[in-house]
């Protein structure tokens, strides 16, 4: 599906904290489609683990930031395709923007079961 991220008008935030897909999900993409004279920073792909010690649950909607840490960023840049399985360690989010006129464009890839199949 073709989705967007809204722009900015207010404090700096994320559309979406570090967290982990829902447990029926098999994979997910993102191509991401910045359009040309969108010169805002932030909303890029995060990649995080948990820390030391700190596994699950898989049910949160939204993972507490003293959970988990980030390890890697993707940026958010024209004809990027970016793949992840889902799992346990599947931990990923949307960096922070600040104030923005711009919207962020982007095409979700998934596949899903009909039930479950990820148990922590």
């Amino acid at each position: 599906r073709i989705e967007i991220n809204c722009p900015v008008v207010g404090a700096a935030s994320s559309p979406r904290g570090a967290h982990l897909d829902t447990a029926n999900r098999i994979y997910s993409g993102l191509l991401y489609m910045r359009h040309p004279e969108d010169d805002s920073t932030g909303g890029d792909l995060q990649l995080f683990r948990w820390k030391e010690g700190d596994v699950g649950p898989i049910d949160a909607v939204e993972l507490p930031d003293e959970r988990v840490e980030c390890v890697a960023t993707i940026p958010y840049r024209a004809n990027l395709l970016v793949f992840f399985p889902q799992g346990i360690e599947a931990i990923h989010g949307v960096s922070v923007r600040p104030l923005t006129r711009h919207f962020r464009r982007y095409v979700f890839i998934t596949a899903e079961l009909g039930e479950p199949w990820l148990t922590p």
